[in-house]
């Protein structure tokens, strides 16, 4: 190569690099920067290593992208861009972020790329677009048939299968977490293209209805404001979807991926859908997913499908607002299935029934942490209207309380209640902290029953946290009496710390040599 030829070259890699930067870098604000560095006493020597790992690989990316360098060269600095971000987050500016996934975006879509090189590459844009705050729609738009047709060529092209190509491991998987943190940034007009696109696959008595509500699951844009929801987003295709899964019974997967969709609907844009006159479809589905046995003759209320979990996370979403979102339907129905948690009523509805009530409570957890400790994590706020209050909150414990006491010593599954009471305790802990405290009281006491404290400990154990927390003062929920102290009145009054003392005094002689599980805990 040439003296000049070099020259022209180092001056267009030059050019490249300065395009990826930005006028102000110095002074711009980083868009997610870790705050614990600073508190490093090298965090002066730390930013100028950041600079100039960051600065090598824009460089090394444009030289590996101009040479057509995909193997090792543009393998390599991607690899290092994930580590750059493992070490120091999103240390960068928006238009170095813009362009960073702009160029990664194109890479993806090429035609003919390892696929090798494609699975690295999605896995770095799901991890440049996890946080769709620090990007807008209108600062950032992907065109999505380049990649609806790469994953076409993945997921149903069998080459696999046909011997033409050797798979990585989990591309497909990975792939489709790409696709779900880039559909938020498809255009307006996606939303009705990709429709036109899936609706000739729509029939529920072929294998077709599967792949498209698959596609229509990461493709369809659902993190859109209200209006632009209304315009050409969810009101194309929700009463579509809602007509499916009421009128024709399909497969589980089929049903399954439909509230998926819904899912992602009320999480993404809470309280875009009226859901009130949809709850008796849920609800009388959910019953027949549970698979429960009736009758004195044990009759199987048989359902293929597992929507339980899914149906979960729509109802943690639909709780709260002016009425009461669907609690009055939670508790109707943990009202009529109360009796389906004694332990002498196990069987193989007793692991769905507390596998939903782990989910359910988890989701409610996970809402109220969005709520009121992280809200622009996400780009919809939850409307103030539809916030859940300390009293709602009080009101869905309370309509589980009654199937936890039965659920409690469960001969199935015993290791689901803890996590679920733990759950609770986070939220209401006025109310479990008393419930828990009224098991492991009178399990101390007795002596026949051993398998009653373990399972008590076991409990205890995981609300550990929530019980020497507790501040009667800080807490405006409900705070329940203990009922095994009714000889002190004041018991709720104060605080349940209190009791982790005397506890500990009462659970010293379990610590038996001849008994380990009861000594494990004891200790733990």
């Amino acid at each position: 190569m040439s003296l000049i030829s070099q020259a022209s070259e180092q001056h267009l890699l030059e050019d490249i690099a300065m395009e990826i930067d930005t006028p102000g870098e110095v002074t711009e604000k980083f868009q997610k920067d870790l705050w614990q560095l600073k508190l490093l006493p090298y965090y002066d020597e730390l930013t100028r290593d950041a600079d100039t790992f960051f600065s090598h690989i824009k460089t090394g990316l444009a030289h590996s992208v101009l040479h057509r360098d995909a193997r090792p060269g543009f393998i390599y600095w991607v690899h290092e861009l994930d580590r750059y971000m493992q070490l120091y987050n999103r240390r960068f500016t928006k238009q170095d972020h813009l362009n960073l996934v702009k160029l990664l975006y194109s890479a993806l879509t090429l035609e003919n790329l390892d696929f090798r090189v494609v699975k690295l590459t999605a896995n770095t844009i799901t991890t440049l677009l996890a946080r769709k705050n620090l990007l807008s729609r209108e600062e950032l738009q992907l065109e999505w048939r380049p990649l609806y047709d790469l994953y076409i060529e993945i997921a149903y092209k069998n080459l696999e299968e046909d011997g033409i190509f050797l798979l990585p491991e989990g591309l497909k998987k990975t792939l489709e977490s790409a696709i779900l943190e880039c559909n938020h940034y498809f255009p307006d007009s996606a939303t009705q293209e990709i429709l036109d696109e899936l609706r000739p696959f729509v029939c529920p008595w072929d294998d077709t209805m599967a792949r498209a509500l698959n596609n229509m699951y990461l493709f369809l844009p659902t993190s859109l404001d209200a209006d632009t929801h209304d315009a050409c987003g969810a009101s194309l295709w929700v009463d579509e979807l809602w007509h499916w899964f009421t009128s024709v019974e399909c497969c589980s997967s089929m049903d399954e991926k439909i509230l998926s969709i819904f899912y992602r609907l009320v999480r993404d844009c809470p309280g875009y859908v009226d859901w009130s006159d949809k709850y008796d479809a849920i609800f009388s589905r959910l019953i027949r997913s549970f698979k429960l046995e009736v009758g004195s003759e044990r009759v199987l209320l048989n359902s293929n499908s597992h929507i339980y979990g899914y149906i979960g996370m729509i109802v943690a979403y639909t709780l709260g607002g002016l009425n009461d979102g669907c609690q009055s339907h939670l508790s109707q129905l943990f009202s009529s299935i109360q009796n389906y948690f004694h332990p002498s009523n196990s069987g193989s509805h007793t692991g769905n029934l507390l596998n939903f009530v782990l989910k359910l409570a988890t989701f409610v957890l996970q809402r109220v942490n969005r709520e009121r400790h992280h809200p622009n994590k996400y780009v919809n706020l939850v409307p103030p209207e539809l916030c859940l209050t300390n009293l709602q909150l009080d009101a869905f414990v309370k309509s589980i309380l009654p199937c936890l006491e039965y659920g409690a010593f469960s001969k199935l599954k015993h290791e689901l209640v803890p996590s679920i009471v733990r759950i609770l305790s986070f939220l209401s802990p006025g109310i479990i902290i008393p419930f828990v405290l009224d098991l492991v009281y009178p399990a101390l006491e007795t002596v026949t029953e051993p398998h009653r404290l373990i399972q008590s400990l076991h409990i205890l154990a995981c609300i550990c946290v929530a019980l020497v927390r507790d501040d009667p003062t800080k807490s405006s929920g409900e705070r329940l009496p203990i009922k095994f102290l009714d000889f002190e009145p004041d018991a709720s009054i104060r605080s349940y710390k209190s009791h982790a003392i005397t506890i500990l005094n009462n659970i010293l002689p379990g610590i038996d040599v001849n008994d380990i599980a009861k000594s494990t805990l004891t200790f733990q």
